[in-house]
Order: C-alpha cells, then structure tokens, then sequence
C-alpha cells in the first residue's frame, strides 16, 4: 500500500511541476506539439499523454534513497542496456521503433550512471515509434542516463520527429546520426514559367513518392539558389503532378501579397534553373525534429544530422548547461547540394542555461543557425512599485511560473529610458503573469510600450567556440562570447523584435573569428532600436558589443552607420578599428 501512495505522491509533484506547469496542468505528461509550445509553454503542459500510455511503479520512482530517509527507497541498479536485446535489428528496414522505445521505457528501472547502447555502425529505421510518442527517441524525466552509439544512424520514416529529451537532469546522447527515408527536399530543374498563372514547373532530381496535389496551410517556401545559402524565397501555395513518370510538378506560387517578394522571384527565374523544393507532406512539415525543454544539464556531442523536415533544434527552459560538442546540422556526402534544413538550426528561446557550441558544424539551412532570446511582455497594470501585471502578446497567455530570483529589466520602447532594472521576488499569479518585484521601481507606468523582460531567461553566459558555421546568426540579450570561429555570413541581427524576442543585447564579444561575408552591404544588423537620434544618460542601449582580433569585417558590411559613432546608442566596439 505504501509503494501505491508513494508512486501515487511523486506521480502528482511530477505533473504539477515539470515544464513550468500550472495547477491546472492534468496528472500525466505529453510531448509538445511545437505550434503551441514555441511561446506558450503553458498551453503545451496542459496537452498530457492518452491514457493508455502506461508506466509501472517504478518508472515514477527516484533514482535514489529519498532526502533525509535513506532506507525508504533502495538505490537502483547501475546497469547497461543494448537495443538489440529488445528486439531492434538495426538493418535499416526493420521497424525498430517499437523495440527502441521499450528499451528507453527499460530504463527507468536503473539508476543514474546507466546507459543505452546502440550498436556501432548500424542503421535503425524507425515508423512508428509507440502509441504514445512522434519521436523515435522519446526521453524524459531520466537522471544520469547516457545513450550512446558509435556512428550509427537513425533513420525516421514520414512524420517521425528524431528526439525529446524533457525534463530531465545529466542526460548525455552521443555517437548517432539522424536522417530522413524520404529528404525533405528535392532539387527542381525549371522546366517552364507561367508568370501569368502564378506557376512554374520543375523535373525533380530523385523520386520523391507524390502524384498528387499538396494544399500546405503553414506558407512553405523554396529556395531559390542551389546552394541553399540564398534567402530568396518563394513562398508557395500549391504543389500539383504534372508526369509521375517523369518526375515533373507544378509549383504555384503566392503572387498576391508584395510583401512576400514572390512574385518579383517567379518573374526572375529562368529555364534550367536549380530551384530547392520542399517534398510534399514532409518538407516544412512536424515541429521540431528534437525538443529539448525543461531540462537540467544535457550533453550532445559528436551527432550528425543531415536532413530536417523544418526546424532542427528546439532549446528552450532549460537549467544548468546545455552543450552541444561536434553536433554537425550539415548535408551527407551523397546529397547533390548544400541543403540540410528548412528553418533555424538551434532556436533558442526562454533558458536560463547557459548554452555551449564546442566544435560545431552548420551548412545549407534555410534560416538562422542560432536565435537566443527570451519571451517579451509589457506592463499591463501597475499594482504598486512592486507588483505588476503584464501581458504576452505573442500568446495572449500566460508566461508560466520563472523562477523566483530572475532578473528583469523594464525599458520605455518609444522614448529609450530605462526604467528599471530587478529580480522577481514572488509570483503571484501565473496565469494572470501577476509578479511581485523584489525591489520599487519608481516611475513605473503601464502601456505596451513599457517592455518587460526576464533577461536571465536569454541564455546568460552563453559560449560559442571553434565552429563552423554558414547561414545566419540571431543574437538577443547577452552575455555571450563566440570565439575562434569560421563564419560564413549572410545576415547577423543583434538587437531585439519587436514584442517577440529581447531583451536588448548586451556584453556579447566575437574574438579571433574569421568572417565571410556571403550577403554584401548591410549584413550586420546592430541595433538597439532606440528611437532617439541621441542617447541620454539613463536611455537603454546597447553595452558592450564587441568585435576583437576578428578578420574579413568592413564598415559597409554594417547596416547602421551609428554603430561607428561613440555617442549612439549603437556604438560598437571593433579592434582593431576598421578602415
């Protein structure tokens, strides 16, 4: 009877407080359907697993004896574990889905130190899963486990998503590669165009498994350079058959809405041209393909990943450290072009962790390789001094419960005066966003223009070094320091957006990195974006952004010319100074 009330008690602190959720959050827990989650963490804990997705007692047990009662809960067993003795083939053609998901399940039997093997060399396709999980790798609320492999691959079929590792403290991934049966892209010739129409045709370069019509609802794009280094995309409204036999489909295009740009690249393109195409029902389709949230000290390291259906990596309120060595985002070898993802690489939203890129790769994805960021609100009601309301506009929800402690600065948006910065002492109300501050701010007002942000929320101390990285860069809040560096650059922002992503960056160094300026004038966006021409004691801007020992940087490459005058808010400091 005690084991069933006590699996009972840890099963309810689990569910109330796994991923920030609220007391409305129900006994069991879900993986995240990422149009939901990317903002609203809230409205995806309150998405749980059916029913049917069962676990015994010991899968809710600790790792250990419990605080204080040493005898209450015997130490679990140390213990490593191989797929292959679940049933996984590792053949390339085998569903292991099922297999490997017993095997993690498994798990939960043994204590911190144990790990899950996967053979080396081998291939591991994955269809299905389980009954409960898009991911072949579903990991969560596991302490100390290691999953390792040793260049063996994990082949996901359509509407697999690769790996979630939620809430979980010291878990380590090592040696797997990731890849899709069918790529979410093929490579078009243009064989005609009909500007008229809105359309053009392209023969494809592999089989891609459609003869049918394809209506997305989520404005998919192309891209219309080869080399998947091109920003120039082609949003798209419908995808037809033209000859299945001759692998030729009909892209139409949205023409209508200029400030797309896609009319102006239809009119552009000319026969024979390579175009990248998204595959039907898989390209730009089933976010994202690895979660990591809610987490405390994760390790990824020596992982390659060669194609994405549309984002790469969620990171997002996690604690500790986060590291990511020799994780490549990249094409295989035998991929014709440079193309690996359709969307961000590392979208990086809301940690407290400090993120670490040790030796990393990122070549052909169609958008940023690193955002990081935290959620924005504005105040929308001054209780007192030291009691706010704010509002999330992004969501129109509720931000969750951060943890007491965090910081928090509040600026003007429409004047630049900072307004204050603090802690949070108390949250009083979640669903409301209702803090208590630790300190009086005086002349705290509301309005939408009065920002609010939790700036240790923007991955504080976060470290970039010895990557390799091709595409663009994101930067919001700071501090963090990217070192001994190749980049191939076709924009960089370090400033905040709008209500969506701040705070105001600050203390952000590149040091001994080697730019290569792929997108010409106006690549770097340096920007407090604050809105007086001359800045005043007080004004919020930008602080110590700072380029040092850094080669293949000119002035044009920067653009706003006030990131050159000492008295703007936008200055910037680069030694040596630049010609």
């Amino acid at each position: 009877m005690f084991k069933k009330w006590f699996a009972l008690f840890i099963l309810i602190v689990f569910s109330v407080s796994v991923c920030g959720c609220t007391p409305a959050t129900k006994n069991k827990y879900k993986e995240y359907y990422v149009e939901k989650w990317i903002d609203d963490p809230n409205a995806v804990s309150s998405e749980i697993t059916s029913s049917d997705d069962t676990y015994s007692d010991a899968d809710n047990s600790t790792s250990g004896a419990a605080p204080g009662n040493t005898s209450s809960v015997p130490a679990k067993e140390v213990k490593s574990l191989n797929v292959k003795d679940f049933g996984a083939v590792g053949d390339g053609k085998t569903d292991d889905g099922p297999a490997i998901s017993k095997a993690i399940n498994a798990l939960y039997n043994y204590g911190a130190g144990s790990k899950l093997i996967f053979e080396s060399n081998k291939t591991y396709f994955v269809s299905k899963p389980d009954n409960s999980s898009e991911f072949a790798l579903q990991i969560r609320s596991l302490d100390g486990i290691t999953f390792e492999g040793n260049n063996t691959t994990i082949l996901c079929d359509k509407g697999v998503r690769y790996m979630s590792i939620t809430s979980c403290t010291n878990v380590s991934v090592k040696g797997l590669n990731f890849d899709l049966k069918t790529r979410a892209h093929f490579v078009g010739e243009v064989t005609s165009v009909n500007v008229d129409e809105g359309y053009f045709d392209v023969r494809s370069d592999r089989d891609i498994g459609f003869n049918d019509e394809w209506n997305p609802t989520n404005s998919p794009f192309c891209l219309k350079a080869a080399d998947g280094t091109s920003r120039s995309f082609i949003v798209i409204k419908k995808i037809t058959t033209v000859d299945v036999a001759n692998r030729i489909y009909r892209v139409y295009a949205v023409m209508d809405d200029p400030s797309l740009g896609t009319a102006m690249q239809v009119k552009s393109l000319s026969l024979n041209q390579q175009i990248i195409v998204p595959v039907p029902f898989i390209g730009h389709c089933g976010d994202p393909s690895f979660l990591i949230s809610s987490n405390t000290d994760i390790t990824l390291s020596n992982i390659n990943v060669w194609n994405v259906a549309h984002f790469v990596f969620f990171v997002n309120w996690n604690k500790g450290t986060v590291n990511f060595d020799k994780v490549s985002v990249a094409p295989p070898s035998d991929e014709k072009v440079v193309f690996s993802s359709w969307r961000d690489v590392y979208h990086c939203k809301s940690n407290s962790a400090k993120l670490i890129w040790k030796d990393c790769v990122s070549k052909g994805n169609g958008d940023d390789i690193i955002n990081i960021s935290a959620n924005m609100m504005y105040v929308k009601t001054v209780v007192s001094p030291t009691e706010v309301v704010c509002h999330w506009p992004e969501t129109n929800g509720s931000y969750g419960t951060p943890e007491e402690g965090s910081s928090i600065i509040i600026w003007n948006a429409d004047t630049g005066k900072l307004i204050g910065r603090t802690t949070l002492k108390k949250v009083i109300n979640a669903n409301e966003n209702r803090y208590r501050l630790t300190n009086p701010i005086s002349g705290l007002k509301s309005g939408e223009n009065i920002r609010f942000c939790f700036e240790s929320h923007a991955a504080p101390n976060s470290q970039v070094i010895n990557c390799d990285f091709d595409g663009t860069l994101r930067f919001h809040g700071g501090p963090l320091t990217v070192s001994d560096s190749r980049i191939r650059l076709i924009k960089m922002w370090i400033d905040y957006e709008g209500y969506l992503e701040g705070p105001i960056p600050h203390d952000i160094t590149f040091r001994n990195c080697a730019f290569n300026i792929a997108g010409g004038a106006d690549t770097m966006i340096i920007s407090s974006n604050n809105p007086k021409s001359k800045w005043s004691e007080g004004d919020y801007r930008l602080e110590n952004i700072v380029f040092e020992n850094c080669t293949g940087l000119k002035k044009e490459h920067f653009q706003n010319q006030l990131n050159f005058n000492p008295k703007s808010p936008d200055y910037i400091t680069i030694t040596p100074a630049l010609s």
